[in-house]
């Protein structure tokens, strides 16, 4: 049963796909969902263990990132093929697997890719809640793919935003995000020349690209600023200098998995410029009132996102549920 035929049944499995996953799934839910996941993970009352890469010819890549909680089993499967960039087929293809918790029986197959980026950017968007100032109006978003989108509508969730800076390497694509932000949301957005004049005075920054090397430095940064780390996830690739990492208040997805996937924390520590006990803690701490989030109007705050399947399970589960 073919994943694009909507929402179809093959001995009691569901088939749901993109279209059905985008009108389903809000982002304004989606945010609740990804706090409580977070939380759920944290506590232990849900698990999942490091993702599992095989190797593929020319650098591709296949992903197996199962999980389970007190509701749901699931697995997250991907190809990550980078060949593809020269052809119409998406880098990254995939599905959700969901089975019942209590019989183990398959209950639906899910377009994982639509679920990914709705959930990615609503986990930056709980974060933002909590951490980014009230009152903040201007967003930087570095990067103009499909999550660069996803963030922006998700930022208008928690944070009245006024005004919108984009910059990406393909200003082709930058360009049409900007024109379609304004006709969304009816709100300024430019596209910028560099990364730096993006970042310029912005309240909070997020950065969805794919690159190895830093895209946002320290003495870029408006005091009391607030940055979502989403496209490095791998421990060579970061997207912010070290010195970034030393002057914020960071605040992780999950330690453990941070310590040795993203970049943008192990770089700093390999270099001697990072101890462990300088970053903040989890962002679920946050949620549950363990710790502050900020401190100060001057405080910079940095939630590193890198994904987990929990979040991938829980927000597949709430769609599932949704339609059945």
């Amino acid at each position: 049963m073919a994943i694009n035929s909507g929402i179809s049944s093959d001995r009691s499995i569901l088939n749901i796909d993109r279209e059905t996953v985008n009108a389903k799934l809000g982002m304004e839910a989606c945010i609740a969902i990804m706090r409580q996941a977070q939380i759920d993970q944290y506590s232990q009352t849900a698990h999942c263990p490091a993702r599992n890469f095989v190797q593929v010819a020319n650098d591709n890549q296949l992903l197996i990132m199962p999980a389970a909680s007190t509701e749901i089993v699931g697995t997250k499967i991907l190809t990550l093929f980078p060949t593809n960039t020269s052809s119409d087929i998406p880098v990254i293809q995939g599905v959700i697997v969901l089975f019942d918790r209590n019989t183990g029986s398959p209950l639906a197959t899910i377009d994982a890719a639509s679920v990914t980026a709705i959930r990615t950017a609503a986990a930056s968007a709980a974060a933002t809640e909590a951490l980014a100032q009230q009152n903040a109006k201007s967003l930087a978003i570095i990067g103009s793919g499909v999550q660069a989108k996803s963030h922006i509508e998700a930022m208008m969730q928690v944070r009245a935003i006024e005004t919108v800076r984009i910059y990406s390497r393909n200003s082709n694509s930058a360009s049409q995000l900007a024109k379609e932000t304004r006709a969304l949301f009816g709100i300024e957005c430019d596209v910028e020349t560099s990364p730096q004049n993006a970042a310029a005075g912005a309240e909070i920054i997020c950065t969805v690209t794919s690159s190895r090397d830093p895209v946002i430095y320290a003495e870029w940064l408006a005091p009391g600023c607030h940055l979502n780390l989403v496209g490095a996830h791998s421990p060579d690739m970061r997207e912010v200098d070290t010195a970034t990492i030393q002057r914020a208040s960071v605040f992780l997805e999950d330690t453990e998995m941070a310590l040795k996937e993203a970049g943008d924390i192990a770089i700093p520590i390999a270099e001697g410029e990072l101890k462990l006990d300088q970053i903040k803690g989890d962002i679920a701490e946050v949620y549950l009132g363990n710790k502050i989030g900020r401190s100060s109007r001057s405080e910079i705050t940095l939630y590193k996102s890198l994904g987990n399947a929990i979040q991938d399970i829980t927000a597949a589960h709430a769609l599932y549920k949704s339609v059945t």
